[in-house]
């Protein structure tokens, strides 16, 4: 049977993240074999990814609603939602109630913002694979196929019950993730949490990004690196407790962040209430910066919870020495083997990551062992071989 060659991806916007870098990486790599993507986006933002001319964005807010159906249904959601700002939720405050959701958390948000525009979009292929990343962008693709005979992927890119998520959001979610032809999960934790699910799945880890420069084998830098979106999830306090013990024992090492996020400005006034300031460095998000990082001492993951982290997968292709938490999603279990590729430690466990850091930088024979068994993942996750099979779920 001849493979459908039409795929539109779902996804909240193209900037910097994980998920959106997957989206980038594998929208080359199909264009390449000569897939004709699309790219539906909920958000305005600059695209931080470089893709072919070939590939076609589009951005909700400028997808025309043009049947006199959808028009009405707009007008009467829209009309809802005023309703609810103006009265509904006053009146929920004036009785004591404060956990009435966002408007734009309800499903009548995402049906007149999102799932409107998208609807006409499928209607007008429906020879396409849709696949949708991030809860939202999944939810708004879910809503819009219904009824639609198109083939619809559900793709979870996190902790299916990460605690920084709205209620309302996963409440709609498990109601709708059912409706997907097909679905895809970094690991099998992922996969273990949708019990109700009753199409096909498949577990698929990330690919790694092209042009990774090669592992570093000479003496590495006295510098401890981590590089990610600077969000709660992330855990970076605990990062820079265990580091500040690290600290007492080893003056002359540096730890140094890369990223951006809502955190950072609690974290720079972090470090400078623990009078850290010449020893712990903020950067913005670098595209070279595997290129500054490679020769650092080790790469440091302090995660709560995670799906499949990118940053981990590129510091053990780069070959760096790792010490990850153990979060939940089961991203970090899935690639690290404890002391063969890289170190495990609990969640939250301040004690368990300073031990870790120290004993990269006591024992050097350890070190590079964990550095040439974890640049092995470059085959296992090249690009080629990832996009095979997600290839095979079209």
């Amino acid at each position: 049977m001849m493979k459908n060659k039409k795929i539109a991806f779902f996804i909240d916007s193209l900037g910097g993240g994980g998920a959106e870098r997957v989206v980038s990486v594998l929208s080359n790599e199909l264009y390449s074999r000569e897939y004709d993507i699309d790219i539906l986006m909920l958000n305005r933002r600059p695209v931080a990814y470089p893709l072919p001319e070939g590939i076609t964005l589009y951005i909700a807010e400028d997808m025309p609603v043009t049947t006199t159906w959808g028009k009405l249904a707009r007008k009467f959601l829209n009309r809802c939602m005023h309703l609810q700002v103006r009265f509904l939720n006053p009146l929920l405050r004036k009785f004591g109630c404060t956990t009435y959701p966002k408007v734009n958390e309800t499903r009548m948000y995402f049906y007149a913002n999102y799932a409107l525009p998208y609807r006409e979009y499928l209607k007008n292929n429906k020879d396409c694979t849709a696949f949708g990343f991030l809860i939202r962008s999944n939810i708004a693709m879910l809503m819009a196929a219904k009824g639609i005979s198109v083939k619809t992927v559900f793709c979870e890119r996190n902790n299916p019950v990460r605690p920084d998520m709205p209620r309302n959001i996963m409440k709609i979610r498990d109601g709708i993730y059912r409706c997907c032809k097909a679905a895809v999960f970094q690991t099998e934790d992922e996969r273990a949490y949708y019990t109700k699910l009753r199409c096909e799945s498949a577990v698929i880890p990330n690919p790694l990004k092209e042009g990774l420069p090669q592992p570093f084998t000479g003496e590495r830098r006295h510098e401890i690196v981590n590089f990610c979106r600077l969000n709660k999830q992330k855990n970076i306090p605990l990062l820079i407790d265990a580091f500040e013990m690290l600290l007492a024992e080893y003056p002359d090492y540096t730890l140094r962040i890369y990223g951006r996020g809502e955190e950072k400005d609690s974290l720079i006034a972090l470090t400078k209430e623990k009078g850290l300031e010449k020893s712990v460095f903020f950067e913005d998000f670098a595209s070279d910066v595997h290129e500054r990082i490679r020769d650092a001492a080790m790469y440091v993951c302090s995660s709560d919870f995670e799906g499949l982290s990118n940053s981990m997968l590129e510091a053990l292709a780069i070959g760096l020495p790792c010490v990850c938490t153990d979060c939940h999603g089961g991203g970090a279990r899935m690639m690290i083997s404890g002391h063969k590729n890289g170190i495990l430690t609990p969640i939250g466990d301040v004690q368990a990551l300073y031990n870790g850091m120290k004993e990269i930088i006591e024992n050097p024979a350890l070190a590079q062992h964990l550095s040439g068994e974890a640049a092995k993942v470059r085959d296992e996750l090249s690009i080629e071989r990832i996009a095979d099979r997600w290839e095979a779920i079209i």
